[in-house]
This record gives structure tokens, C-alpha cells and sequence, in this order.
């Protein structure tokens, strides 16, 4: 409910909301994880995919607002989720190298000890 709250908000413009709603259902799915673990292991599977979507899609709310780094950390974490999504870690390796470019150019030390 709250994932699509996220993209509702979104598509009115409402990034703050959007962004909110996003972290409280990935919270929430956290959650679920933990129990699913314990109480339903047949539905874990299922509810990964459904934590690598949510992660997803908070990663695309970062790059849209330019945080990159965070970026990178949701695409991650959705690939830890669900490592069979070929989009997620292109993602991520696609972030990581916008990031090292713009971290380059403003000090090119640092970009190399950024991603290690």
C-alpha cells in the first residue's frame, strides 16, 4: 500500500511524500523479511523480490534527486535482496560510475578510494 502511495505521490510531483512513503515501506518490508524468515519460509523468495523492488525504486527517487551515493546503496541493497535482477546491478554500476565522474572532477584522489 505504501509502495503505491510512493508512486502516486510521484507522478503528482510530491517527491518529499514520495520519499517517505518509500523509506516507511521499506521499513515495513524489513519487517516482513524477519518474519517471513522465521513464520513463513516458503513466502521469502517472494517477499525479496518485493524488497528489491521497494529498494529500486528509492534508488531511482535518489538519483532524481541526485544523491547519488545513496543511489548506490539501494541499488546494492536491492541486489542483495535479489540478485537475479540484471537491471538493479546495472543500476548500480551505472551510479557508481556517474558518481566517480562527478567526484573526479572535483578531486580526483578521492574517486579512487571512494568505491573500494
Amino acid at each position: 500500500m505504501l509502495f503505491s502511495f510512493c508512486q502516486v505521490y510521484h507522478i503528482q510531483g510530491r517527491i518529499e511524500e514520495s520519499i517517505e512513503a518509500i523509506n516507511s515501506a521499506k521499513d515495513n518490508q524489513s519487517r516482513v523479511l524477519n518474519r517471513a524468515q522465521m513464520e513463513a519460509p516458503d513466502m521469502l523468495t517472494e517477499q525479496q523480490k518485493l524488497a528489491a523492488t521497494i529498494c529500486a525504486e528509492l534508488g531511482q527517487r535518489c538519483v532524481d534527486n541526485r544523491d547519488y551515493e545513496k543511489a548506490i546503496r539501494c541499488y546494492k541493497e536491492a541486489a542483495n535482496h535479489d540478485d537475479s535482477d540484471g537491471k538493479v546491478q546495472i543500476n548500480c554500476l551505472k551510479y557508481q560510475q556517474c558518481s566517480m565522474s562527478v567526484l573526479t572532477e572535483i578531486d580526483p584522489s578521492v574517486a579512487g578510494e571512494k568505491f573500494q
